[in-house]
């Protein structure tokens, strides 16, 4: 491993980060920017909320509250990202929050590291088409880390969501009422949420309210003895973190267990997990447990669920895998024609199946590639390159060849046989979401393309199991010259599959399974 590659310790003191997203101050995004600005130097790109972003979400009375990114303007590719920033600004990484803004096209042909951040991934399966091209995914639920990396994304974690303490804390207000909640209640939408409220409404005085800013969220819930949460998909949202950072108890419902909540609280001493009407009943009636949880849950998110812990473990994890001097000594826009143009940004353990790649070991260091095996076709290859590599190997089994690796390089040659052949051998020294990077001959991609057409090529490559992120065809005059560079990632399942999952466990409102899979890109 590179002496550079370890972690924020060894970092610059303050990397640049470009972030971009919608500006909006009601959900995550806001929080997030603020946390990164303490850490880093940050430059903003995006377009504010519209009126018609404000209206659609019942917000447009809070429309004084919207202010612009440092950047003012959507971005549609790579190029135009790059073309927005200050000249004399080069971002060391960019990070994508979702949040409506549209897709940057092209994201993976900067050489600096990426990363998507995704919240409510099960309301939109886009959301994992859109963060295949990063290098790094950071899912707000626990379930869907898994579910990126088998949809071929290159590294995937879990990041829950937190509080601004800033914002989530308790106010001084007159407690006067016994359960309060904040959010939306819309029996069409969260027909189950509705039905726990007016449940709770038969016995106990219940506030409710929707779309708060955050100020005015907390000192509504500072009104009741107990926070009320029902999560719509299992997932741990930002009420949990918000009502407990506000010292008010919690009361929630089980299911969320499923996405990490009893992984990052315990029951009885952060928050109280219902049976519903019993269990408020009891804590209403018990001014003392009621006082103790909720002191409990607010030192607890204070010490470890902010949004500033949050920016410091996504950092972390990116600098574990990170050269950050090799990755500031490419290009920032990548260049074509070359094998060493498609190399990912965030490259790791390396191989080259059939060692026609024509790169070496100390090449790929200064991009980032921490450790390089060659695999050869013949014993006598691998004895006469053996220099060029960390380590060497002779065609075989995986379980000879040092994997499962971060990054497979493959050209077709004449003694690697058919190019499928080919493929499916380098498909299996890969990781999920591990990244292949292979030049094919203009007879390979004949081959591959029968009957012909880039749209076949494309096809061909994903049916071995990958998803394409690029591919350039060349075009050359010679049989044997690269035909075409194709870069993709390891995929484990469809997208259509994780969303049959998902639906079958968490039905969306409003949409049938059959209206939902036919929506998956």
């Amino acid at each position: 491993m590179s002496s550079s590659v370890a972690n924020l310790a060894d970092a610059p003191p303050r990397l640049r980060v470009c972030i971009v997203a919608k500006s909006t101050p009601f959900i995550w995004v806001h929080h997030y920017i603020k946390a990164f600005r303490a850490l880093c130097d940050v430059v903003t790109v995006g377009p504010a909320l519209s009126a018609g972003d404000l209206a659609a979400s019942g917000r447009s009375h809070l429309a004084h509250l919207v202010t612009s990114n440092d950047i003012d303007r959507g971005v549609a590719n790579a190029d135009e990202l790059v073309g927005a920033l200050p000249s004399d600004w080069r971002p060391d990484l960019i990070v994508s929050i979702q949040s409506g803004a549209p897709p940057v096209e092209n994201i993976d042909w900067l050489s600096c590291p990426t990363a998507h951040i995704s919240v409510d991934t099960w309301h939109d399966f886009a959301e994992m088409v859109y963060a295949r091209p990063f290098d790094f995914v950071f899912a707000a639920q626990r379930e869907f880390a898994a579910h990126f990396a088998a949809a071929g994304c290159a590294h995937a974690h879990w990041l829950p969501l937190a509080c601004d303490p800033a914002v989530h804390r308790p106010m001084r207000v007159p407690v006067d009422q016994d359960v309060v909640f904040v959010g939306s209640a819309e029996r069409a939408v969260h027909a189950r949420r509705a039905e726990r409220i007016e449940r709770l409404a038969a016995h106990f005085s219940v506030f409710t309210n929707t779309a708060l800013d955050g100020e005015a969220m907390s000192r509504a819930y500072s009104r009741g003895r107990l926070a009320f949460n029902s999560s719509v998909a299992q997932d741990v949202n930002m009420r949990v973190f918000e009502t407990m950072a506000a010292g008010v108890p919690l009361l929630t419902n089980r299911d969320a267990d499923a996405n990490g909540l009893f992984d990052l609280f315990r029951d009885g001493e952060h928050l109280i997990a219902y049976d519903l009407v019993a269990l408020a009943e009891r804590y209403l009636a018990d001014g003392a447990a009621r006082q103790r949880i909720a002191q409990c849950a607010r030192t607890e998110v204070l010490a470890r669920h902010t949004y500033l812990h949050r920016v410091r473990a996504l950092l972390d994890t990116i600098s574990r895998h990170v050269d950050w001097d090799a990755a500031r000594a490419r290009p920032l826009r990548r260049g074509h024609g070359s094998l060493l143009d498609y190399v990912p940004a965030v490259p790791g353990r390396a191989v080259d199946y059939g060692m026609n790649a024509g790169v070496s070991k100390y090449a790929l260091r200064r991009l980032g590639v921490t450790h390089f095996t060659g695999v050869a076709f013949r014993a006598e290859e691998a004895a006469r390159r053996a220099q060029s590599f960390d380590a060497v190997a002779v065609r075989g089994g995986p379980d000879s060849m040092g994997g499962p690796f971060d990054t497979a390089f493959a050209v077709s040659a004449e003694d690697a046989g058919p190019a499928q052949d080919l493929l499916a051998e380098a498909r299996a020294l890969l990781r999920p979401g591990g990244t292949l990077v292979v030049g094919l001959s203009q007879r390979a991609v004949d081959d591959l393309a029968a009957p012909g057409g880039p749209g076949d090529l494309w096809a061909a490559v994903q049916s071995l199991g990958f998803v394409v992120l690029r591919m350039e065809l060349r075009g050359p005059a010679h049989d044997d010259d690269v035909g075409a560079y194709v870069v993709a990632r390891r995929q484990e399942r469809s997208l259509k599959d994780i969303a049959r999952e998902i639906y079958s466990r968490n039905p969306i409102p409003g949409l049938s399974l059959e209206e939902t899979v036919a929506r998956v890109p």
